[in-house]
């Protein structure tokens, strides 16, 4: 929503995020680099680096976001083979 915004501490290292805005307007701050992106984009970060997301327009801002951490999910998959 318009003036809505999420600050995220760093995640575990090697972590990495892809997010791709479906409609609207987000301005992205990974370390101390700034992005704005729009509708279509999509924008590939380092997780384990300090990062925000915010809806500075006035419209509603909709994303799909994926968190790719290291190590996370290793053991389920380990226990489920399927041999």
């Amino acid at each position: 929503m318009p003036g809505e915004s999420h600050s995220s501490e760093p995640h575990s290292a090697g972590t990495q995020e892809l997010l791709h805005l479906l409609e609207g307007e987000i301005t992205m701050t990974v370390a101390a680099e700034t992005f704005v992106l729009g509708t279509g984009d999509s924008m590939a970060f380092a997780g384990d680096e300090d990062h925000a997301y915010e809806n500075t327009s006035s419209t509603p801002a909709r994303f799909v976001l994926s968190v790719l951490e290291p190590g996370i999910g290793a053991s389920s998959r380990a226990d489920h083979s399927h041999a």
